[in-house]
């Protein structure tokens, strides 16, 4: 990912920032206005900020996620950011697909969320270390510090179990 001034470049396309609009570019010719994505608020902010933290520590999104866009996307708070950047996720997609299907047990338990609707909105809101659009697999879970690392913390701000997405 490289940033200049309102231009940002992620792998294969570029999106172009002005206060209210993402302006996306697809090869030479290709440009599309597009209004940035988010999740649908599901979280407090103390839980949201908290929750964050932990993430960075552990290594699963970028020590410098800027906190007010994080938020914003995944729906903790109405303050949108200046500049709306993806969120860089360092992991494992299958991880990523877990974080999702806790943080948004709750939606997704009384179905006011879909796992379609996530899927579409990780592509649009996550980005890998190389810069490319998430694409989440099937599900697949596999045993590991990290999955485990992420039901201990986020499970007890979960209000109930999670069905698989």
């Amino acid at each position: 990912m490289e940033v200049k001034g309102n231009f940002i470049c992620y792998g294969n396309y570029v999106d172009v920032h002005d206060n209210e609009n993402v302006y996306l570019t697809v090869g030479e010719d290709v440009k599309v206005k597009k209004q940035p994505s988010r999740f649908p608020a599901c979280r407090n902010y103390t839980q949201s900020v908290a929750i964050l933290e932990h993430l960075k520590e552990k290594g699963f999104v970028e020590k410098n996620t800027e906190p007010k866009n994080f938020l914003w996307q995944m729906g903790c708070t109405e303050e949108r950011p200046d500049k709306v950047k993806p969120i860089v996720w360092l992991k494992t997609k299958q991880l990523l697909r877990e974080m999702l299907e806790l943080w948004f047990g709750r939606l997704l338990q009384e179905q006011s969320l879909n796992k379609v609707k996530i899927e579409s909105l990780c592509s649009q809101i996550f980005i890998d270390k190389q810069g490319d659009m998430i694409h989440l697999p099937k599900n697949k879970p596999y045993p590991s510090a990290d999955s485990d690392d992420l039901k201990v913390f986020l499970r007890p701000f979960s209000d109930t179990r999670i069905k698989s997405i």
